[in-house]
């Protein structure tokens, strides 16, 4: 092999070593992310591999756009990791109180949950949902789709106006899918500069 393709050989197995820290550190983000998908995207966490290579791809691509100044002696990939985490983290957080908020536990499958509309709000309730609400104080939302044996595809429409329940279920998707990729971008970001890759 001559210089030129050694150094060519090189600089493509240490991009692959890149890929696989940037990939391994995304393989326990896929299991949470996986194990608490949005009830109106399930199956999402078939995708999730795919997104996490491209985004992998996005960041070993990403190129400092030499806009600011790195804190404290810091890279760009540590401070553009930072930030996602942030995001990421904020992200998290609102998609935990939203789906305690507007979704309940199957009582058949603890671990498959249904979309409500926002929790017990009077606002999102329809004219069953408020009379069930008046009628037993103490409910809960789950208790209400009891009541109404409103655990099915369909049910929650019974109790909470459409709008409500896919205006949830559109929030806890879009919270969901915003901590997933700056979870995977910052991470990928920090793989980027533990490995050295360059900018």
């Amino acid at each position: 092999m001559s210089n030129s393709q050694n150094s060519k050989f090189k600089k493509y197995l240490k991009a692959f070593a890149w890929m696989g820290q940037a990939l391994g550190v995304s393989a326990p983000a896929i299991g949470y992310f996986v194990a608490v998908a949005p009830p109106l995207l399930p199956r999402v966490g078939l995708l999730l591999p795919l997104v996490c290579g491209a985004l992998a791809i996005i960041a070993f691509k990403h190129r400092s756009s030499g806009r600011g100044s790195p804190v404290a002696g810091e890279s760009r990939e540590v401070v553009a990791a930072r930030r996602c985490l942030a995001l990421a983290l904020v992200a998290i957080v609102l998609y935990a109180l939203l789906l305690q908020w507007c979704s309940v536990v199957d009582p058949q499958n603890e671990r498959a949950r249904f979309q409500i509309g926002f929790g017990m709000t009077d606002w999102s309730l329809t004219p069953l949902g408020l009379s069930l609400k008046s009628k037993y104080p103490l409910f809960t939302a789950r208790d209400m789709l009891l009541a109404v044996a409103g655990f099915h595809d369909g049910g929650a429409e019974l109790l909470w106006k459409v709008w409500t329940v896919y205006l949830a279920g559109l929030l806890l998707i879009v919270s969901y899918l915003v901590a997933f990729v700056f979870w995977v971008l910052g991470f990928g970001f920090l793989a980027k500069q533990v490995s050295g890759s360059p900018a």
